[in-house]
């Protein structure tokens, strides 16, 4: 997830509550003083958290959803007739 917006609106707030009530991992890193390193490293930390989550829902029959395309869902039958 990646929050936009002015300074001190309660972007990194918002961030870190939700992180903390889901469990989710949360990686802190800030456009400004960061260079292209930190942001790769970033990047390859939330894919590999990512890769790891889809191989253990795949695992429960369950599947992955990006950004407002939905979210876990139970794998449906192709056919229920």
């Amino acid at each position: 997830m990646i929050l936009w917006g002015p300074p001190g609106v309660g972007k990194t707030t918002l961030a870190r509550l939700l992180a903390a009530s889901t469990g989710a991992h949360f990686i802190v890193l800030s456009a400004v003083l960061s260079g292209v390193k930190e942001i790769r490293d970033a990047v390859e930390q939330g894919a590999s958290v990512y890769h790891a989550l889809k191989s253990v829902l795949k695992k429960q029959g369950l599947s992955t959803g990006l950004g407002d395309e939905g979210g876990f869902a139970p794998s449906l039958p192709a056919n229920r007739a």
